[in-house]
């Protein structure tokens, strides 16, 4: 066991964690066996100070955590990023735990936030540090493409359908301002109109795959070319559906 305030490096040493502290006694070390007893105080503030840099505030720029420490040798440091958005409270991104993170169609005027926490395994060695972004906004050209695909009630992509068995299968997915269509060649294998049920999830380590959950019990997960390719196909659809549900009000 080695972390900062501790000492010297040590193994078969006893541990026990009083209420804030950590407590160690004894041990192996290469100057023999230890007598020595410590408590290492976990909220212990470390001086640190976190800021996010990026290019410009919009889906597909890289977002990165910068983390300087005053003094003393940086301990590793946990990440996760959360987004809150508008009047809401942040809420964790699941498998955003990277000092980089790209933010997608799903943080499109949201806020992002950062959580940092120094740590050694799972145990921490002082207070999370948290750093927030201003709102995201859509790429502008994203945004140019998407509003002159919605306005045409009509997009086609080339995708590939993923299935358990690892298997990949290339059609065409059609957004229609009132159905959802994925076609093979001239034959239409899936016809779906955009009910309640209907929402695209993104995943977040897999930044080219995408499912489209289309009603209860049917869902098409897929990958398309590029994250870019992915953003659009989340933005068309979403705004179909919205057009829908006021339709139907």
């Amino acid at each position: 066991l080695s972390i900062p305030g501790l000492g010297v490096s040590r193994s078969g040493h006893a541990a026990a964690l009083c209420g804030v502290r950590w407590v160690i006694s004894g041990g192996w070390s290469q100057r023999g066996f230890m007598k020595d007893t410590w408590a290492v105080d976990l909220m212990k503030s470390i001086d640190m100070s976190v800021t996010i840099s990026h290019e410009r505030p919009c889906t597909s720029s890289l977002f990165q955590v910068k983390i300087t420490f005053a003094k003393g040798k940086p301990p590793p440091i946990s990440v996760q990023w959360y987004r809150a958005r508008t009047n809401k409270p942040f809420e964790r991104i699941a498998g955003a735990n990277g000092l980089a993170y790209v933010p997608t169609a799903d943080d499109a005027h949201c806020q992002l936030g950062a959580a940092c926490l120094p740590c050694a395994g799972s145990q921490p060695l002082g207070q999370t540090h948290f750093c927030v972004t201003p709102a995201v906004l859509i790429d502008p050209e994203m945004s140019k493409i998407v509003r002159e695909l919605v306005a045409n009630s009509y997009a086609e992509f080339r995708v590939r359908l993923l299935s358990d068995s690892q298997e990949v299968y290339l059609y065409t997915l059609v957004l229609e301002l009132t159905a959802v269509k994925l076609k093979d060649g001239f034959r239409t294998r899936v016809n779906e109109g955009y009910g309640s049920d209907f929402k695209v999830v993104l995943s977040v380590k897999q930044p080219k795959n995408l499912v489209l959950h289309l009603r209860e019990g049917a869902s098409m997960p897929m990958a398309v070319e590029h994250s870019f390719e992915r953003d659009l196909v989340a933005f068309v659809a979403r705004a179909f559906w919205s057009m829908n549900q006021g339709a139907e009000d």
